[in-house]
């Protein structure tokens, strides 16, 4: 388990390695121990307090999210609009769309999750990081679709990932949807 306190990794990654980890194993079915989502998102709250980077900005959604931390997610939402509206975000609508996503799938809404993502899962590359860093965006999306009982678009998506690279994973979550 990646720990913050442990750690010598750069801030940034600080923050989006212990957001991820705890994302994807809370979004793909294992319990993870409310303590670890606290330990990681005080040291995410030291390391970017105030919104700033648009991917630092989604895994702080992340930890707000899951920690249902509703006034540091809109604290940063306010924020994040802010700079929207002034001309100072160039990823754009999709930051403030993703991080209202994230907060509808931590509360289980999985169909306004499905609503909040689907207009711009084409942008998510705005926000920088890696393509599998990005991927947990579509992951989340997905996990939403079946949840929500949209199976044929989940299989849809799925289907289109298992055609780009092969995925043990994407094809258990195929057979789900069978």
């Amino acid at each position: 388990m990646l720990q913050p306190s442990a750690t010598q990794a750069p801030p940034l990654n600080v923050v989006t390695d212990s957001a991820s980890l705890l994302w994807r194993l809370s979004a793909y079915g294992h319990a993870v121990p409310k303590a670890l989502w606290r330990e990681a998102d005080a040291a995410a709250q030291k390391l970017f307090p105030k919104s700033s980077l648009s991917f630092a900005d989604v895994h702080m959604a992340l930890f707000a999210a899951a920690t249902q931390n509703r006034e540091a997610l809109a604290a940063r939402l306010g924020a994040i609009e802010q700079r929207l509206a002034d001309g100072k975000l160039p990823a754009g609508p999709v930051v403030p769309a993703i991080c209202r996503a994230l907060l509808a799938f931590a509360d289980e809404d999985y169909r306004a999750c499905v609503q909040v993502l689907a207009p711009v899962l084409g942008e998510v590359v705005r926000i920088g990081g890696s393509h599998a860093q990005r991927e947990l965006i579509e992951d989340t999306f997905i996990v939403a679709l079946m949840r929500s009982g949209e199976l044929p678009r989940a299989r849809a998506l799925l289907d289109a990932r298992l055609h780009r690279r092969p995925s043990l994973r994407d094809s258990r979550w195929q057979a789900a949807t069978g």
